[in-house]
């Protein structure tokens, strides 16, 4: 039987294509058919809503539809009834099967053998136009409820008759009468009987279901009759016509459509679009099509079919479809490797294109490892997601790229998925189509896959004489897909232009996106030079469709011209031809390296790529690839412009891009522009000496000369008025980037290799000297503006000279920038990026595009080409269309498609709102109580699956799975497992979905196993949330402790029983007492250490306590039972467990066990030595020393037990990558069964890990020694043992018995002698252990486990002492996520609930490593997280101070994690009263430093102050006036002395970190600082008087934080203040505690507070600090005076940020506080008049703020007692901070000896102001006095004056404003500029700020009341015009003048 199928005939009609051929152009041109739902298939309004969660609602929009189809009922003789009674599907098919006939040369079937030729066809639904039909038989149901609804409504019976009459009418209109044909026409399987019964087929003919994979499961089916004989044609295929509601809002529910684009195999899947259509196939075999000679499109030579199975009914499993793969290959004679194209079913849903991939790389990497990535596609991204007929669509499209020989495109992959990305992919999407590779077989599969489970594969070959080079059709097909489209439209005039517009705009919402290509190409093909002219630039319909809109509304606005790029619209008219200039950018553009979209567009572009020969990658900033790569892009954009017919006047190029400035001029030939980029990047990026650096600086070139003054850095680019290039050494560069920052100024390193245009690339500019003397240059004859020199250049430059300075030269690009756009009306970015436009953008008004030329996207290009278009440049419109495939377009077509009967309905006139989903029933508040007949948790989950599955119980087995057998959803598990857990008295567990998948069984043994604590409170006891996450080692320590007091009533004695081993020691001696001892009880005694106790024993005494329910005690005595005990405590609370391991001494011991027992209370365990002394095992933390590395290598081996996978294979792994030793793997699964297993044995090969597996029980020792002596003789002999292997079946005490007991030992001792005796001894270098921290507190259920570990430890420490040259450890472990016993079902979150933390694998591996490589620890070591709090297991005691915020401890694990909780009142928490904000209580940020220092002095057990790091104040804490607010602190030691704390609020539910810090302790501080104190402790006091001038006003503190007492300094960024002692001590109310670990709050908040006074017109809280050093080891003492100096370091924004020093009155620092940071929260405006010292940082800092980055200081001295030439000095000294001598000129203009800085005084009553700056200042003051306006017209002068009136207006206030004016003028005056300079008005600010201009100078005045002139005071300050305002500041102004009609 030969498997070789010929396809001789195909025919389809899907959207946009009526043929295969059609279908194949679309797939190579990439023309895509998605458009949005048009009104008679599918009404938007009715069924679309964004909102997913919309009830009966979908959220799709776009479809891919046929349009323009109609049926031939007349050719082929089809009446009409007929017609309308059967679904479209039906008719449809028959057409494209007739096609398909006349395709394959059998044209109305002649030529067919009749009685062999079958059909068939896949479908699925039949289609939705006989669905819709149905609603006329349910006519009767709407009737009923209408008849209802009308007389619910009151209608008498006579109008209900009449209504519901005329509404059957109307209902039943648009469906056709049910007929005899109607039946047949609704079915599925006579789609295909149609067909048969019109050819006469005889073959048999019937329709596959399978989903989405119905037509390829057709195809499939009839290949094997085929090749069975069965059939000698076949018409194969699918169809499928079903776009109705049921499915899209089918779909939509299940999340599978897309509400965006369809993106195929992307990293970006948002799901498909759908689809419609037909395709069918005509069969033959192979031999019989070559016999008669038929034309062969493929041969299909293997097919295969698969099934899921249990893996789900809608999502794909990737086992299934390799199923599907590996029988399709079958028969093929070769693999999956040698195919060159893979046509897949990408629907763009994350799951399943996902599992695609995974499933095509595995098959092609598992077939070769070599082979090289092969393309895949789908055609959904082309027609949408077709269902039935997708499979046909795909195959037809595989068939037709080995029958042309071209590998199609991967359509709508933009980012490709990782699976396409990683380092060796099997795959490769393709951003256009090619030819066929060399050497490659012709051959092409197809996959699909169905809901259902449901999968097909199918593999075709071609004819290998059929290849051949492309066409020049083919060619322009694959050059033809764009990301945008141009749309060009011109008129005669306006109102044409509007009605053009008009028309489009009734068209465009019903386009598809290929009609937009083909509208852009007919439009274009219209133009005919007309004088109005429009661009629009669109991505999709829907673009063009807005776009469209806002043009119309610019044209009735009567806009005549509007040119937006960034909206991708232009406008304009006229018939002027406009100037444009070209920017050709420089290095820091991007490299496009392969001409991304540009090079498959434009062929002309692709050969300039090939010709420039540039690599297929750069790493970093490779100058010498970069450079050539983008002067490439910018002659690729020049060309394409060029042929488009855009041409500039001028140009100018950024560096670089000189050379393509000099290209276009004319001097330079492209390739020789290309070849000397690449010789200029050579030189830049070579050179022997230091590198360098560059740096973007957000400042003006003054600005950025002075930053880099001292420093050997160079400017080298002045990019736009306040962007500065810098250029110099890597470290120079960078302090000049630091100095930025401390001013607050933007500036950023730039990544490049070189400090280029510097004297650091000299070297450079020799090579390149070298290498221009043999390039050869012609004269410019176009202008060029040289950044070089920033004017035109002169046409006789020496241009090897010119380009040899620019290495090193700076680049005066806003120079050039301007030269080219003075008269120029559009300037263009020709290159790759979009720099230059930027820039442009920020200083010229002429509009910059880029063409990002050579990248991804031709939305650059086209939006330059519209730009030039509208604004007159006579474009070649056709060029953009001459190599491109478009079809025709008809401006005046009526698009025709598919009508659904349903959307006939007349259009709704009413709103309604939908009612909302009816939502499920919510589950009881409390849990319901188990029944008296307590039922099995087995038969109550089984009732329970059977009531959700609507099953009958019986019919539930044990084994079921809920998701895979039973087909639960996982909410529906989930709502299950909780209603499950309620009805056992249980809390339901936190992590119900991790049960999704269980089987019956396994859910009813996890629930028995949450049950064996007996009921759970309904409200979870998970104890809070802590910092972090921890993993500790603890060591089990025994300390000494006395006998506690009896605790036991007088009970009468003698109830005891006696459960001992024969000849015990001690027993008879315990069993004379047991007469005296008082309760009742069980006294077990067990053999003394080292000797194993018999399960029996335990057992016995366990049902004997139990049985008796009147027991009180439980008595061990002797070792080796404490596991069992813990445990039977746990599971027995009303017994009282005494554990006692004592030596036996008949003497001493019935004394000792009595007081124990007689002491005991719930659970003790106690040792006693030979001197008779007490102890009690506690669990502490251990503090690892020094590492000591395990002498492990690659020569060693491992031998692990516990299998290849869980805890120890993890462990395993690790080693063998650390140590590289080779490993042992022991376990009991065989590969070959378990995937899971086999999986990640795979990771062990794929580390290079030396490792056998060997499968065999631990408890068969020769078995063990069988396997060991195998794999030593292969790896060398074992040197250290991992043993892993365990058992554990949870089961209480009472149902355990010893056979079970036994073999939950048996694994843990058996396996570990059986596998010691299987090693050498001697050997033996390291024993690992894993054993349970269950051992040391038993758990319920787990008796057995707890003491199988507990003895596996005693085993493990014995080996060690026998064995000294051994390291051993017995590992205790908490629970592991993810991996190990622990994770049993719904076991994780039970732990979670208990506050047991389980060890996440990674950081238990680390401290595996962390224990193994230390030598000094206990041998047996607990490793775990939070364990709980279990009555058994008891940590060391340390009890926590009685601290303020210590109040109620909830988790304490000492020396490693604290969680406290307090609660804050305004009772107990007075100091609240004194600290409201904005009507608020806050909690100080200081009092919440107090609450983490004591939290974190707790547990650090420190008693030495703390430094502070990393502190945060990230959100307030608001305290209610009445009632309490809780606050949680946490704490957590990472290390000894580094504590992590926080705090958080109820407010917001505990989840947000409100305050955040590291304490750190015993760390050395260095006691420098920046900060001093000595020169202003002692200096008199400003008259600032904080009390009546701040507080009150900007200060809100009241009460305790009021302690600022005076200022000795003040200026905007610094100051120097007093804070008064505490006088007022009591911070908390009596009950509390009052002692405050770092002392004084109030001092510390009003340190920071005092910082205020130099932003007064602003509100600073403080929001965090770098580090807050204590230097003093004390607390900062109340009772006081201190001192506060603060110094301001950096302002970003609203933020400051200062360093500040808290300073006794000697002088010493007491607090450093370094990067503190306070946000300003508001403006304030003073209203009081402002005191004098004030006005100083006020005025300084306003200044700066109005001016940004001007360089200026200010001082205010007040003394009226002083002549005014003295108080100037004593001004101008505060101002300059420059003590030198103070000279005048003989104008009087003060001069300061040896200061470079300019100085200005003025006086006003007992005030001197005084300036300094770096510029040019001056300075005037005045006294606001009163006088008529004709004194100050005399004064002023008439300009001036009405300048005043205008300030008046604006701000009221005449006299101030003119006072202002005459300030100004002063100002000007004495800054030595004439008086008869101009002054104008720039801006007034709200806080009463007024700017003037004076050319390039500005003056900024004040008018404010003063409170030591007891009037107000006018100021000027004038200095150089800079940044004053925002220019959007500036033009709202200038636009709201305007709009005012004000023209002043």
């Amino acid at each position: 039987m030969t498997h070789a199928v010929a396809i001789v005939g195909m025919a389809c009609q899907y959207p946009d294509a009526g043929s295969p051929a059609e279908l194949w152009q679309n797939v190579l041109a990439q023309r895509r058919a998605f458009r949005q739902f048009p009104a008679e298939r599918l009404n938007l309004d009715d069924y679309q809503s964004d909102d997913r969660t919309a009830p009966d609602r979908t959220y799709g929009r776009e479809a891919a539809l046929i349009e323009g189809y109609e049926f031939d009922r007349v050719r082929f003789r089809v009446g009409g009834n007929a017609y309308r009674s059967a679904d479209l599907t039906h008719w449809l098919a028959l057409d494209i099967a007739e096609r398909a006939l006349c395709d394959a040369g059998f044209p109305g079937g002649a030529g067919l053998p009749l009685a062999a030729t079958g059909v068939l066809l896949g479908n699925t639904l039949t289609g939705e136009f006989s669905r819709a039909n149905i609603m006329r038989l349910r006519w009767p149901y709407v009737r009923r409820v209408a008849e209802a609804v009308l007389d619910e409504a009151g209608i008498g019976e006579s109008g209900r008759r009449e209504l519901v009459t005329k509404l059957g009418e109307r209902f039943k209109a648009p469906f056709a009468p049910i007929g005899e044909d109607s039946l047949a026409g609704g079915l599925a399987n006579t789609i295909a009987g149609r067909i048969c019964n019109y050819f006469d087929f005889k073959g048999g003919g019937y329709t596959v279901d399978g989903a989405c994979s119905s037509s390829l499961l057709a195809i499939a089916s009839a290949c094997t009759s085929l090749v069975a004989g069965d059939l000698d044609v076949a018409i194969a295929g699918g169809v499928d016509l079903s776009l109705d509601p049921f499915e899209m809002v089918g779909f939509s529910k299940a999340g599978a459509l897309s509400a965006e684009d369809m993106r195929i195999y992307d990293s970006r899947p948002a799901g498909f679009l759908p689809g419609e259509g037909c395709g069918m196939l005509v069969l033959m075999r192979h031999t019989d099509a070559v016999i008669e000679n038929r034309r062969i499109y493929a041969v299909v030579r293997g097919w295969g079919v698969s099934s899921d199975g249990s893996g789900g009914l809608t999502r794909p499993e990737v086992e299934g479809q390799l199923l599907a793969l590996r029988r399709a290959y079958r028969h093929t004679g070769f693999g999956p490797e040698s195919v060159g194209y893979f046509e897949g079913h990408g629907t763009g849903t994350a799951v399943g294109d996902e599992c695609e991939l995974r499933v095509l790389s595995r098959a092609r990497r598992e077939a070769d490892p070599q082979a090289p990535p092969v393309a895949v596609g789908s055609i959904k991204a082309i027609i949408g997601h077709t269902k039935a007929a997708a499979g046909v669509a795909g195959l037809i499209k595989a068939a037709m790229a080995v029958h042309t020989g071209i590998v199609p495109p991967t359509t709508g992959c933009e980012a490709p998925h990782k699976q396409l990305t990683e380092q060796t992919p099997a795959l490769r999407a393709l951003k256009a189509g090619e030819a066929w590779p060399a050497g490659v077989p012709l051959r092409s599969a197809v996959s699909s896959m169905g809901f259902g489970g449901i999968n097909a594969h199918i593999v075709m070959e071609g004819d290998p004489a059929g290849s051949r080079p492309l066409t020049h059709a083919q060619r322009t097909l694959l050059r033809s897909a764009q990301d945008a489209e141009l749309l060009l439209i011109d008129a005669e005039d306006g109102r044409a232009l509007l009605a053009k517009v008009e028309h489009l705009l009734a068209l465009a919402a019903g386009l598809s996106r290929s009609d937009l290509t083909d509208l852009a190409a007919r439009l274009a093909a219209d133009l005919e030079g007309r004088p109005w002219r429009a661009a629009i630039v669109a991505v999709r319909p829907l673009d063009l469709h807005t776009r469209l809109q806002q043009l119309q509304a610019w044209l009735l606005a009567g806009e005549t011209r509007r040119i937006e790029p960034a909206g991708g619209l232009f406008l304009a008219s006229g018939r002027t031809r406009p100037r444009i200039g070209f920017l050709f950018p420089g290095q820091g553009a991007p490299p496009h390296l392969d001409g991304g979209i540009w090079a498959r567009r434009f062929e002309a572009v692709q050969a300039l790529y090939g010709r420039a020969n540039l690599p297929a990658t750069v790493t970093g900033a490779a100058t010498a690839i970069v450079q050539p790569a983008i002067v490439t892009a910018a002659l690729a954009g020049l060309g394409v412009l060029e042929r488009l017919g855009v041409r500039a006047e001028i140009a100018a190029g950024h560096s670089l891009g000189e050379l393509a400035a000099l290209h276009w001029s004319g001097a330079l030939g492209a390739e020789a522009a290309i070849a000397l980029a690449a010789a200029r990047g050579r030189a830049m990026g070579g050179g022997s000496g230091p590198t360098g650096t560059m740096a973007s600086i957000r400042a003006t070139p003054a600005q950025v000369t002075e930053l880099i003054e001292n420093e050997t850095v160079v400017i080298a680019g002045l990019n736009a008025p306040c962007q500065t290039v810098i250029s110099g050494p890597a470290a120079a560069v960078a302090a000049v980037i630091d100095r930025c920052g401390e001013r607050g100024i933007e500036a950023v390193q730039i990544r490049v290799s070189h400090a280029f245009h510097s004297p650091l690339v000299a070297q450079a500019a020799n090579a390149l000297a070298a290498h221009l003397q043999h390039v050869r240059f012609d004269r410019p004859n176009r202008p060029v503006a040289s950044t070089l020199t920033g004017a035109l250049l002169d046409p006789q430059t020496e241009l090897r000279a010119h380009l040899v300075r620019q290495v090193t030269g700076p680049v005066r690009f806003v120079e050039a920038a301007r030269t080219v756009a003075a008269g120029a009306d559009l300037l263009i970015e020709v290159g790759p990026g979009r720099i230059l436009s930027g820039l442009a953008g920020e200083f010229l008004p002429v509009p910059a595009i880029p063409l990002d030329a050579g990248g991804p996207s031709l939305v650059g290009l086209l939006a330059a080409v519209g730009a030039a278009f509208a604004l007159g440049v006579p474009v070649d419109a056709q060029a953009l269309f001459a190599d491109r495939f478009s079809r025709p377009f008809a401006l005046d077509r009526q698009p025709r498609f598919f009508v659904n009967p349903c959307e006939l309905a007349p259009k709704s006139q009413m709103a309604f709102t939908e009612a909302s989903a009816p939502t499920a029933e919510e589950p009881p508040a409390t849990p319901m109580a188990p029944s008296v007949e307590t039922v099995a948790t087995l038969a109550l989950v089984r009732a329970l699956v059977a009531e959700k599955s609507e099953l009958p119980p019986e019919a539930v087995e044990p084994e079921h799975r809920l998701l895979s057998d039973l087909h639960l959803n996982s909410i529906t598990v989930s709502q299950l497992v909780a209603d499950a857990a309620r009805r056992m008295g249980l809390t339901p567990p936190t992590a119900p979905g991790d049960y999704a998948d269980a089987t019956v069984a396994a859910l009813a043994a996890a629930l028995d196993e949450l049950a064996l604590g007996g009921p759970k409170a309904e409200v979870s006891q998970r104890p809070p949330d802590g910092i972090d996450v921890w993993i500790r080692g603890f060591g089990i320590e025994l300390c000494e402790r006395s006998l506690p007091p009896v605790s036991m009533p007088e009970v009468p004695s003698g109830l005891w029983k006696r459960i001992a081993p024969p000849a015990h020691p001690i027993a008879g001696a315990l069993a004379a007492g047991l007469s005296e001892l008082p309760g009742r009880g069980v006294l077990l005694c067990l053999p003394q250490a080292g000797e194993t106790p018999a399960v029996g024993l335990l057992l016995e005494a366990a049902r004997t306590a139990l049985a008796d329910t009147a027991t009180t005690h439980f008595v061990v005595v002797g070792s080796g039972g404490a596991g069992f005990a813990r445990t039977l405590h746990l599971e027995t609370p009303r017994l009282t467990v005494c554990v006692l391991d004592l030596p036996f001494d008949i003497q001493t011991a019935p004394g000792r066990v009595s007081a124990e027992i007689a002491a005991a209370e719930g659970y003790t365990e106690v040792h006693y030595d030979l001197q008779g002394r007490r102890y009690e095992p506690v669990l502490r933390p251990l503090e690892l020393p020094a590492i000591e590395p395990v002498d492990l290598g690659t020569q060693d081996v491992l031998l692990v037990s516990g299998g290849g996978k869980g805890i120890a294979s993890e462990c395993a792994l690790s080693f063998a990558r650390e140590y590289g030793v080779s490993l042992i793997l022991l376990g009991r699964s065989h590969p070959a069964s378990d995937p899971e297993l086999a999986t990640n044995l795979e990771r062990f090969a794929a580390a290079g890990v030396r490792y056998r597996y060997c499968a065999c029980d631990v408890l068969d020792g020769d078995s063990v020694r069988s396997a060991v002596r195998e794999a030593e003789a292969q790896l060398g002999a074992v040197t250290a043992l991992l043993h892993s292997a365990g058992r554990n079946v949870p089961r209480l005490i009472a149902g355990l018995d010893a056979e079970s007991f036994e073999r939950t030992l048996a694994p843990k001792l058996t396996g570990l002698s059986n596998l010691l005796a299987a090693v050498d001894p001697q050997r033996l270098r390291l024993l690992v252990t894993f054993g349970s921290i269950i051992a040391r507190s038993g758990m319920q259920g787990n008796a057995d486990y707890a003491t199988a570990n507990e003895w596996l430890a005693i085993l493990t420490e014995r080996w060690a002492q026998q064995h000294p040259h051994c390291r051993c450890l017995a590992a205790e472990w908490s629970v592991w996520s993810g991996l190990g016993m622990g994770e049993r079902l719904g076991r994780i979150s039970a732990l979670i609930e208990q506050g047991i933390t389980p060890i996440p694998p990674q950081a238990g591996v680390q401290m595996l490593h962390q224990l193994v490589a230390t030598a000094a620890r206990p041998t047996a070591v607990v490793v775990a997280g939070r364990f709980g709090e279990p009555p058994t297991l008891k940590l060391e005691a340390k009890p926590l101070p009685f601290l303020r915020f210590l109040e109620r401890p909830r988790v304490y694990y000492p020396d490693i994690e604290l969680v406290v909780e307090a609660d804050l009142t305004v009772a107990s928490d007075p100091y609240l009263e004194d600290h409201i904000f904005a009507s608020q209580r806050l909690f100080p940020a200081v009092m919440g430093l107090e609450a983490m220092a004591q939290a974190a002095m707790a547990l650090s057990g420190s008693t030495g102050m703390p430094h502070f790091e990393q502190v945060e104040f990230r959100r307030p804490i608001v305290v209610p006036a009445e009632g309490s607010r809780t606050i949680r602190v946490v704490a957590l030691q990472s290390e000894p002395g580094r504590v992590a704390v926080a705090i958080r609020s109820e407010d917001t539910g505990f989840g947000i970190d409100h305050f955040r810090a590291v304490c750190r302790f015993g760390i050395e501080v260095l006691p420098e600082c920046a900060l001093s104190a000595g020169e202003w402790i002692d200096q008199p006091a400003l008259a600032v008087d904080p009390k009546s001038h701040l507080y009150g006003s900007i200060l809100f503190h009241t009460g305790r934080f009021q302690r600022l007492q005076r200022y000795q300094y003040l200026r905007a960024t610094e100051c120097f203040a007093e804070i008064g002692p505490d006088l007022q001590s009591e911070w908390f109310s009596r009950l509390m505690p009052s002692q405050l670990l770092l002392g004084d709050p109030g001092a510390r908040d009003t340190a920071l507070h005092g910082i205020q006074a130099c932003i007064p017109h602003a509100i600073l809280l403080p929001v965090g600090v770098d580090r807050l050093v204590n230097l003093t080891g004390r607390p900062l003492a109340p009772h006081r005076s201190l001192f506060i100096h603060a110094r301001e370091r950096a302002r970003e924004g609203n933020l400051f940020t200062y360093d500040l020093a808290i300073i006794d009155a000697e002088g010493q620092i007491q607090e450093r506080w370094e990067g503190l940071r306070l946000q300003l929260m508001s403006g304030t405006e003073w209203r009081a008049a402002w005191p004098a010292p004030l006005l100083a940082p006020y005025i300084e800092r306003r200044l700066q703020e109005l001016n940004p980055g001007l360089p200026l200081a200010v001082a205010v001295h007040q003394d009226d007692g002083d002549s005014r030439r003295r108080r100037s000095d004593q001004a101008i000294f505060q101002a300059s901070g420059a003590p030198g001598r103070i000279l005048r000129r003989p104008d009087g203009a003060p001069e300061v000896l040896g200061f470079e800085r300019s100085v200005s005084a003025a006086h006003a009553g007992p005030l001197t102001l005084a300036v300094a700056s770096d510029e040019p200042v001056g300075c005037d003051i005045e006294i606001v006095t009163s006088r008529p306006p004709a004194v100050w017209l005399d004064l002023l002068g008439p300009e001036r004056a009405a300048l005043a009136r205008l300030i008046a207006e604006r701000l009221g206030g005449e006299d101030a404003a003119y006072t202002r004016v005459w300030a100004a003028v002063e100002s000007l005056k004495k800054a030595g500029q004439p008086l008869t300079a101009p002054l104008t008005f720039v801006t007034a600010q709200a806080d009463g700020w007024v700017v003037l201009a004076a050319g390039q100078l500005v003056v900024a005045t004040f008018v404010a009341p003063v409170r030591e002139l007891g009037g107000e005071l006018a100021l000027a300050v004038l200095s150089r015009q800079g940044a004053f305002l925002q220019e959007s500041t500036t033009l709202a102004c200038l636009k709201r003048a305007l709009h005012k009609g004000d023209n002043r």
